[in-house]
């Protein structure tokens, strides 16, 4: 089996922009029980990437967190904890992926992660008064594990929803990548924080559904 060849069940969650943000930690940590129990499950440990800005000057600079993953000592490194931290109230989320094994686990064994979240602020690029929903959320998880693993996913999806008060979910059974040439591939789930399901526009006044690419449908 080639490494996009793997099949998922895939969940795409739409929040609602008027919901407690994700990467705040009261709702980061509602859905840490359900995250924990589906990363747990996977082949390999989860890794997670966060790109975030800070202010530097009249520019902004990314924030260096280095390695993260699940644990306290990481989130109090990326979660935007005003109390904490009030300094990060000038800090701009952009987006958080997580991989479950992570990528260079994943790479060496040229087998695609059992799991993938990613979270991407719709708010980062777009005047928040105008966005239909927000956070864009990304989970898969593979077809090829136990029940249980699944269930574990399913049961993230959910949290995720509830927490975000999501106005849309979508989900579907399709392969990590589309098939390109001899052993390429396109489509991949985990692009689909910077390419979308949707088709351009995102944010109009269509229903969700009728603006969801053909392929991701």
């Amino acid at each position: 089996m080639h490494f996009h060849e793997r099949l998922y069940q895939l969940h795409i969650i739409l929040g609602n922009p008027q919901a407690p943000a994700l990467w705040e930690p009261k709702c980061w940590h509602a859905i840490q029980d359900s995250l924990l129990r589906a990363t747990k499950a996977a082949r390999g440990s989860a890794s997670l990437n966060s790109l975030q800005y800070e202010p530097n000057g009249q520019y902004m600079k990314d924030v260096k967190f280095g390695r993260l993953g699940l644990s306290a000592i990481s989130e109090a490194r990326w979660l935007h904890d005003y109390t904490a931290y009030p300094e990060r109230q000038g800090w701009l989320f952009h987006s958080l992926e997580l991989w479950a094994p992570g990528r260079t686990t994943c790479n060496n064994q040229n087998l695609a992660p059992d799991m993938y979240l990613g979270v991407m602020n719709e708010g980062y690029y777009a005047n928040l008064s105008n966005i239909l929903y927000n956070p864009y959320i990304v989970l898969a998880g593979a077809l090829d594990k136990e029940e249980s693993f699944l269930a574990s996913i399913n049961q993230l999806a959910t949290t995720l929803a509830q927490q975000t008060q999501a106005v849309f979910t979508h989900n579907k059974v399709i392969p990590w990548g589309n098939s390109s040439g001899s052993n390429g591939f396109s489509k991949a789930i985990g692009d689909l924080l910077s390419s979308s399901i949707f088709l351009p526009s995102k944010h109009t006044a269509s229903p969700f559904l009728d603006r969801i690419e053909e392929y991701w449908k």
